[in-house]
């Protein structure tokens, strides 16, 4: 990198911390160290001390002129910054091409390193109409409810019960839980569910929260889990070789026992099914 880029990526470094911390006592003292290969030392940069980043890294960073070039200032930005109605409503109006342009770089190193405000701006607008951003909680449902500009979880298409995200589909249900199943099932895995309704056994069906991938019925009490397989539909011809495999290996590095039942198993051994 040439010293003049060098030192308008100085000059950026300085406006970043100012515009963001609204101070300048920590850039009076700073340089830059360019005579590395791959990367910059910004030497006193902020109360962090020395800070070096990738050369491509401050590029980008100096480009977006989003946070600072120090990733703990970041942080302070996430933990600290309250973004007004106005920044909310404004990054809103660019976020569907923003979304589109780097949807697939959207992890939270990401977003720390580039964005920590567009990222404070997404949590703030969720835990305003939703809830709480917590480890439950997967980021596309962030995404979507901001894209949408939705205001809140939509209600089950029977009842007035919220409905949940699907990561898979990357929408949210049109059926609550309760509901849901029934919806595009075989007439067996109804009965299958009804059977275990029967039962009033605390139980989630249809979870994608627990193993990658979704969980018919999963007992959290019991640490057991049941998956239904169609024999059409479970097949070679639908299913990677090892799918099955991989769903009961996820399951017992959890300590979770994954009960398969097969469509033929309703048919030919009902009775030790439902006297299981």
């Amino acid at each position: 990198m040439s010293n003049e880029h060098a030192d308008k990526c100085k000059q950026g470094a300085l406006k970043h911390y100012v515009n963001i911390h609204k101070v300048d006592s920590y850039t009076e003292n700073m340089n830059c160290d360019y005579s590395k290969p791959n990367y910059y030392i910004f030497n006193n940069y902020c109360i962090h001390g020395n800070i070096p980043v990738y050369k491509t890294t401050a590029n980008k960073i100096h480009e977006y002129n989003n946070g600072t070039f120090c990733i703990q200032c970041n942080k302070n930005i996430i933990d600290t910054y309250i973004p007004t109605e106005k920044e909310i409503n404004e990054f809103q109006k660019i976020f569907p091409e923003f979304y589109k342009k780097y949807s697939h770089n959207m992890k939270y190193k990401w977003w720390l390193t580039y964005f920590p405000k567009y990222y404070k701006i997404l949590i703030t607008y969720f835990e305003k109409y939703v809830e709480p951003v917590n480890d439950n909680i997967v980021m596309k449902e962030v995404y979507y409810q901001f894209l949408h500009d939705l205001k809140g979880r939509p209600h089950c298409c029977i009842c007035d019960t919220k409905v949940s995200f699907s990561p898979t589909a990357n929408e949210y249900r049109k059926f609550c839980d309760k509901h849901l199943y029934g919806f595009n099932k075989s007439s067996q895995e109804i009965e299958l569910g009804k059977f275990i309704d029967s039962l009033n056994l605390n139980v989630i069906k249809n979870t994608q929260d627990i193993i990658k991938g979704e969980l018919d019925f999963y007992f959290p009490n019991n640490n057991v889990a049941i998956e239904y397989n169609g024999c059409w539909w479970h097949s070679d011809k639908f299913k990677t070789k090892n799918y099955h495999y991989n769903k009961w290996k996820q399951c017992k590095d959890k300590g979770i026992q994954l009960i398969f039942i097969w469509e033929d198993d309703l048919l030919y051994k009902r009775y030790s099914i439902f006297t299981y």
